[in-house]
């Protein structure tokens, strides 16, 4: 049961979805890369969030942020970079997550999961070729 919950995911109103789906698809891909490139070049994707955030690339950061992406890749989506289907999340872990809110009265009832989640941006997500784009970012600097 465990292996279908998801540890990421997104939010968006039905009406979001609706007026910005394109944008939608173009994030989920960009995460979807994001999480190969973690995977794949750590020392990287630290830097590249070092710099985004503002804060001063050092070795000592670098070397910090490095061990904080390498130890949490289990929350992270593309546990497998191969699979065409990067961040996809089970309607099955879903369920899990909504019965078991309401099981410890976080919610009056359970909500199907197929009314608050969607995977219908994974296509989009995973439209690049995962093995160049692992390839490319395997020897960037």
């Amino acid at each position: 049961m465990l292996k279908d919950i998801g540890t990421y995911g997104f939010s968006a109103t039905p009406a979001t979805i609706a007026a910005k789906g394109d944008q939608l698809k173009r994030f989920a891909r960009a995460i979807a890369k994001a999480a190969l490139l973690t995977r794949v070049n750590p020392q990287l994707a630290a830097r590249y969030f070092l710099e985004g955030s503002g804060q001063k690339v050092t070795d000592d950061a670098l070397k910090a942020e490095v061990q904080t992406l390498t130890l949490s890749q289990g929350d992270l989506a593309g546990a497998d970079p191969s699979n065409p289907r990067v961040g996809y999340m089970s309607l099955t872990g879903i369920g899990v997550y909504t019965k078991f809110f309401t099981d410890n009265g976080l919610t009056p009832q359970t909500v199907p999961a197929s009314a608050i989640a969607t995977n219908q941006f994974i296509a989009a997500a995973n439209d690049f070729d995962h093995k160049a784009f692992i390839a490319q970012a395997r020897a960037m600097k």
